[in-house]
């Protein structure tokens, strides 16, 4: 490097501009809040109506004013005025109750198998009935027989299943579904 070059002034590029630490804070604490009311609306709008608030309401109100005035000046001209004003308002709400859901209508099982000795399997037989269900489910050892189901069976009717007599003890369950998805269970523990 040569004396000229040395003492010429420096010619690089410059920085480019840094941007404006307020105005970064600014637009992070904007999209902080635009991102909590996205939230909140999609909360709002995917939240399930509640069921309990939901009741059917009549709130009619009637008012009535009459406001009759009456004035007697001294001029030879009398006069007389009354108004009647009425306001009717009535706001009725309906909501349509949620159907029950599935209901055992019967339920009955054994509460002890017989077990003639601890290597046998005897056949049992559970009853149910139900209403409003669509769909039905046995289970052994489960209190919820669709999440752990031993067979499909009918909404109504009977199932023989086998006790192993090498159990002190055994749950069975039969659970109901509705259309809606809301589901009921029966179970029994039977007994050797």
């Amino acid at each position: 490097m040569n004396a000229a070059e040395r003492n010429a002034p420096d010619r690089t590029t410059p920085e480019p501009a840094k941007p404006d630490r307020t105005m970064r804070v600014v637009l992070i604490i904007i999209a902080a809040l635009l991102l909590a009311v996205a939230i909140l609306l999609a909360a709002m709008l995917l939240r399930k109506p509640d069921a309990a608030n939901q009741q059917a309401t009549a709130s009619p109100s009637a008012t009535q004013s009459p406001t009759p005035s009456s004035s007697r000046s001294a001029s030879p001209s009398p006069s007389t005025s009354a108004t009647t004003t009425t306001t009717t308002t009535t706001t009725t709400t309906t909501t349509k109750a949620p159907p029950p859901g599935p209901t055992f209508s019967s339920f009955s099982a054994p509460s002890s198998a017989g077990c003639p000795d601890a290597s046998s399997v005897v056949t049992i037989t559970i009853h149910w009935s139900s209403s409003n269900a669509t769909s039905a489910w046995i289970g052994v050892a489960t209190k919820n027989a669709k999440a752990e189901p031993y067979d499909t069976v009918p909404v109504s009717g009977s199932y023989d299943i086998g006790f192993p007599c090498s159990n002190t003890h055994q749950v069975y369950t039969v659970t109901l579904e509705d259309a809606g998805g809301h589901l009921t269970s029966k179970s029994k523990d039977i007994q050797r």
